[in-house]
């Protein structure tokens, strides 16, 4: 089950998922078994990492079910797999942690079908991970999902799995945990449950939150590149709050509960110093969901070693369940029991003081089978939404939390020609906001990116010498500004604001810097975003003084215009000059400007009051004229 959560505090509203993938990949045909997000490279962002499962049963049969990563290149995922698995293992689930400790993300899958073939590990690391597992288990046992946490409070990190048998004659298995000696897990189970069943999904959390532990000011140093940072703890209850050089981030960044991780929303700069202050929880409980026949609980631990016996159940062993996640959706600080039912509701377990209650605090309106699920703050409202893997509808769909309210329906929704077999949501490109992967039996594998942008990215920033004065425009590419600061220098004088009152309006932008002295200036700009994040651009240069000005008529700024519109032209010599702006059927509409003007640049700001459509404009000026084309809109 893969658990993720973005922060955020400025809301986007609804989800702001794209329709449609922006990245496919559907050379091969794969059973997909689990997919997880991981800096398994160690180069600062998040490869996407599949796990297959043998699909020689289905008509047709698919028969290779290598593992495969595709590496991530500056915010990119490659067209083809840059990493295949050397053997073929039947994989249900994949969790990543730094299993070995070596502060580079491992991935534990989660193996098994009916040959019980063993679980594997692959170690993150520079040039990415061996072909072959580092690690394996050796337990007869089918896994049907997995959960990496330090269940012992040792300090490292432990694997839980969920398990069943092969096939009626051999239908039951409990559940293990694999303990951590300190830098690779012992390859049989060290601890298991007294009962036996069919598991299908398990995941560590702390219901009466005893052991939970904040940590404050975890640093996190730039070095110019890397986006994603993993914590020295996890899982996480909540990161808390973030700071870059000691100035509070509340969004421009997104984050893992379960492995761990924070990508913001560019690189950190070199000598940039972030702090993360977050609540982990020293010893885990185990919530697992089991099939028809059995009944999703909670295995306690109040020592390091977990009851073999639930101290919860749900109370309805004829529902099929599917999968586990604990979140806080209320936060409430309490963390509450999400389960996946299959051919069932969808439901919650409210955590009240550290008591999960035995009816569903909130259920879906309708039936819903699943395949995976997972959860992220995609709207960046601050509150966890539902992912759901829907196998009848063939797509993926994302439920809504709003304020502790989740939709009882879906909000967004993707429906492909295939079931969805495997879901994982992660950061691709970058930008401080949750994206989403899915993938279809057979295929393809897709990427959905989230147009939650509160990076500004800022294009065409220049300076255009005037008489006496510059003219600096830039635009907007991506993301929403809360406002810009513009910097000039002199020579090699100080750097200072030019701006009494910080810029705001809309792309594209232009600032008039008058009464300049002739000499060569530098200008900067600095963009804010909603979060508070600022991004610097510049230095550019330009040569201000006297000049000999031709005749011209620039481009009226905004164009399209929505009522107010800037004219600027020049003139080589003093002249009486006429701008008017004509319809397309050639009648005067307007008459901006009449009169006698001094030679250099003019701007003429004007307030027009004209239907939507395009206009032409024109200027006559010393026997010269020129003409532009002019749209307006509502």
């Amino acid at each position: 089950m893969t658990i993720i959560a973005f922060a955020a505090a400025a809301a986007y509203g609804a989800i702001p998922l794209q329709s449609q993938p922006s990245w496919t990949w559907e050379t091969v045909e794969r059973a997909y078994g689990g997919l997880a997000f991981a800096d398994v490279d160690d180069d600062g962002d998040l490869d996407l990492f599949a796990g297959c499962y043998d699909g020689s049963n289905w008509y047709p049969p698919i028969t290779d079910y290598h593992n495969m990563v595709f590496y991530n290149d500056g915010g990119k995922l490659g067209n083809s797999p840059g990493w295949t698995s050397a053997l073929e293992r039947h994989t249900a689930e994949l969790d990543t942690g730094d299993i070995n400790g070596d502060g580079v993300p491992d991935v534990f899958a989660a193996n098994g079908g009916t040959s019980y073939q063993p679980n594997s590990v692959y170690y993150g690391k520079k040039a990415g991970p061996n072909t072959s597992p580092d690690w394996s288990s050796a337990q007869p046992a089918w896994a049907t999902g997995s959960c990496l946490g330090d269940v012992d409070g040792d300090g490292d990190v432990d694997a839980a799995t969920s398990n069943e048998g092969r096939n009626s004659s051999d239908p039951y298995r409990p559940v293990y945990i694999f303990w951590n000696a300190g830098s690779a897990l012992e390859a049989t189970a060290g601890w298991r449950s007294s009962g036996q069943g069919v598991f299908s999904g398990v995941c560590l959390g702390d219901v009466d939150g005893a052991d939970f532990t904040p940590v404050k000011g975890e640093k996190l140093q730039g070095d110019g590149s890397r986006q994603v940072f993993y914590l020295k703890h996890a899982p996480l209850l909540k990161i808390d709050a973030v700071r870059l050089d000691g100035r509070p981030l509340n969004a421009a960044y997104a984050h893992d509960l379960y492995a761990g991780w924070v990508s913001f929303c560019r690189p950190l700069r070199q000598g940039e110093t972030a702090e993360v202050d977050y609540t982990y929880s020293k010893k885990l409980d185990l919530a697992v969901a089991k099939w028809s026949n059995f009944d999703t609980c909670v295995y306690f631990n109040a020592t390091g070693t977990p009851n073999t016996t639930p101290g919860w159940t749900s109370g309805n062993p004829s529902k099929t369940d599917r999968g586990v996640i604990f979140f806080d959706y209320d936060r409430d600080g309490d963390q509450d029991l999400f389960v996946a039912g299959s051919n069932d509701y969808l439901r919650i377990y409210a955590n009240d003081g550290g008591k999960l209650g035995t009816t569903p605090a909130w259920t879906s309106t309708g039936q819903v089978r699943v395949n995976d699920a997972a959860i992220g703050d995609f709207n960046g409202d601050g509150y966890q939404d539902v992912v759901i893997a829907n196998h009848p509808y063939r797509g993926v769909s994302v439920w809504e939390n709003k304020a502790g309210v989740i939709a009882k329906e879906p909000t967004w929704q993707y429906t492909g020609s295939q079931e969805v077999r495997a879901i994982a949501v992660g950061d691709v490109n970058g930008d401080g906001a949750l994206d989403l992967a899915a993938g279809f039996s057979r295929k393809p594998l897709v990427v959905f990116l989230n147009d939650y942008a509160v990076d500004v990215k800022v294009t065409a920033f220049r300076a255009t010498a005037r008489e006496s004065g510059a003219s600096i425009t830039w635009e907007v590419s991506a993301g929403r500004a809360a406002g810009f600061d513009l910097l000039r220098r002199a020579g090699e004088g100080r750097w200072r604001c030019v701006n009494a009152e910080r810029i705001t309006g809309r792309s594209p932008y232009r600032f008039e810097d008058r009464n300049l002295e002739a000499g060569a200036y530098d200008y900067k700009l600095v963009a804010y975003d909603l979060s508070g994040w600022s991004r610097e651009l510049g230095p550019i240069s330009c040569d201000v003084g006297t000049k000999v000005h031709a005749f011209a008529l620039y481009a009226a700024y905004p164009n399209p215009a929505r009522g107010a519109v800037n004219f600027a032209f020049s003139l080589p010599t003093p002249a009486y000059a006429e701008l008017a702006v004509y319809d397309l059927s050639g009648r005067r509409v307007a008459t901006p400007a009449r009169g006698d003007f001094a030679a250099g640049e003019h701007v003429i700001p004007c307030d027009v009051d004209l239907a939507p459509g395009v206009y032409i404009y024109r200027l006559e000026a010393g026997g010269n004229a020129a003409a532009k084309r002019l749209a307006v809109v509502r």
